[in-house]
């Protein structure tokens, strides 16, 4: 069990045990907060069995399960809500002690000037920024600024080794992106090594895994220079191009082969 503090009354944890609890009671948590769906653990890790397990110690157990999919703003309230009734510190466990992460993406100009402003002020405009989806957020760590830089090794092969995910690309975190670029290097490299042994005998001819690298670095670019103009249009705040990027989302919407197809694409299949 790794417990790690956020704020004095909040702390976040991977998936613990019935045995962790009598630990956590004796930290001095008292509630705990299960954010794994059920269908991601075992029968012996479900809600039901910890919420005993939790209870049976004196412990307060509030069940709200989130995924990446189903994550809504009554979630976020529900987990606020649990934290404020909550007699003491609250313990919060999921797969990994994190159900989310966000990068906000600024100018630089304004990035800059949003780091030398006091807490108080940065908070209220990130919680704008977001439209209060978050709840009320406030500064648990010293804030940091990096660049969005677009970076693609122009050579993913040399010898035997290959360069494939991050270590090849860095794109604009749009919608997490740049994760299922990786996880397409990955599906045409089984593809690639399947075809090569299939023509030539050796699954790693350099022929053939050379095309795959080709093919790969004209794809991946190609896709970073799209994620960084669809950044461009929706960061946009002019009036017509708002109204044109709106009746095209609709247009797609309803146009179902079309959004699934986009959907493929986007997943990385």
């Amino acid at each position: 069990m790794q417990i790690r503090p956020i704020t004095d009354k909040y702390a976040v944890s991977p998936q613990i045990d019935p045995a962790d609890v009598p630990a956590i009671k004796a930290a001095g948590y008292t509630t705990v907060i299960c954010n794994r769906p059920d269908a991601e653990v075992p029968m012996e890790l479900q809600s039901a069995v910890m919420r005993i397990a939790v209870e049976a110690a004196g412990l307060t157990f509030v069940d709200i399960p989130v995924s990446h999919q189903s994550l809504n703003l009554g979630m976020v309230e529900a987990q606020f809500a649990a934290i404020d009734a909550s007699a003491g510190p609250v313990l919060a466990y999921c797969a990994s002690g994190n159900r989310c992460s966000i990068v906000w993406s600024l100018p630089q100009a304004e990035a800059d000037r949003l780091l030398q402003t006091e807490p108080e002020t940065f908070c209220h405009a990130l919680d704008s920024a977001f439209a209060g989806t978050l709840g009320k957020t406030r500064l648990v760590s010293e804030r940091a600024v990096f660049p969005l830089r677009r970076r693609l090794a122009k050579n993913m092969i040399q010898g035997r080794t290959l360069l494939l995910g991050d270590a090849a690309h860095a794109v604009h975190p749009l919608a997490g992106q740049g994760v299922n670029l990786g996880l397409r290097d990955v599906r045409t490299l089984r593809d690639a090594l399947m075809l090569s042994k299939q023509k030539t005998g050796d699954a790693l001819d350099g022929a053939q895994l050379a095309r795959w690298a080709r093919t790969r670095y004209s794809e991946n670019t190609l896709a970073a220079l799209a994620f960084e103009n669809i950044n461009r249009v929706f960061s946009n705040d002019n009036m017509a191009l708002s109204l044109l990027r709106g009746r095209l989302l609709g247009l797609g919407d309803r146009i179902t082969p079309m959004k699934n197809a986009m959907a493929r694409y986007a997943a990385g299949l």
